[in-house]
């Protein structure tokens, strides 16, 4: 009996190149949109940018590349949906911890603690009430003991 092979439509060098791409794009925390991949593999490869849109397509039919609306948060970018590309193993996780009322009011007591410390160690240096600018600088000062309580 014959064994089913899966063909595959993309050229498996430009697979690699795209690969490649996606890798040192998403290394500099940026999405990986069809602009970023394109010049990169224009400036890199030299593969034209109509071959690597036709390649990154049949690269996603295939399964090889995951295509996800990823919406900027920094930059010019910030808020407006593009489509990103990501290797198949590199899809996001987001995992909820689930903490009981007693782990919960742990860490708090830790972050309120550390702010008491930290607004301790702020008014030990800043005693400049003195200084010829002081109230263009302050607008109200903090008292530590009201911050204690």
């Amino acid at each position: 009996m014959a064994r089913l092979t899966k063909r595959r439509q993309a050229d498996t060098k430009a697979i690699q190149h795209l690969w490649a791409a996606i890798e040192i794009i998403r290394n500099q925390k940026q999405i990986a949109n069809i602009d970023r991949i394109t010049k990169y593999m224009s400036r890199v490869h030299g593969m034209h940018p109509k071959e690597t849109t036709r390649q990154l397509s049949l690269a996603v039919k295939d399964g090889l590349i995951v295509e996800t609306l990823t919406v900027g948060c920094k930059g010019s970018k910030a808020g407006i949906e593009q489509e990103g590309y990501w290797l198949p193993g590199d899809e996001i996780s987001i995992k909820k911890k689930h903490s009981n009322k007693q782990e919960m009011g742990t860490y708090l007591r830790f972050i309120v603690s550390r702010m008491k410390e930290r607004a301790i160690d702020l008014n030990k240096k800043g005693k400049d009430s003195k200084h010829p600018m002081y109230r263009r600088l302050v607008h109200s000062a903090v008292d530590v003991p009201t911050i204690q309580e």
